[in-house]
Parts: C-alpha cells; structure tokens; sequence
C-alpha cells in the first residue's frame, strides 16, 4: 500500500505580502512569529467584506 502524501498548496488572493523576517531566540522569536501572524490575520480580514 502506497504511502499517503500532500499535495502542494498554493492561493493567491489580493496583494502579495512580505513578512518581516523572524529574529531572536526564546520569547523574542515567539513574540516576533506572534507578530507575523496578526500581520496575516489582519490582511485576511482585510479582503473580506464588512458584513
């Protein structure tokens, strides 16, 4: 029986975005990685209409 394995995803919706890159060590990186990802929660949002 064959191995089950994921195929490649890619969406592209709206305007590119560019993250800043992740730095630091410990609860610097976890702050930073937080960051980046309010930075995308809030660009979805952003492409979704208001209702």
């Amino acid at each position: 029986m064959n191995k089950p394995y994921r195929l490649p995803l890619r969406n592209r919706l709206g305007q590119l975005l560019h993250l800043p890159p992740v730095e630091g060590r410990g609860a610097a990186r976890r702050y930073s990685r937080q960051r980046n990802a309010d930075l995308v929660m809030r660009h979805i949002a952003g492409l979704l209409p208001e209702d």
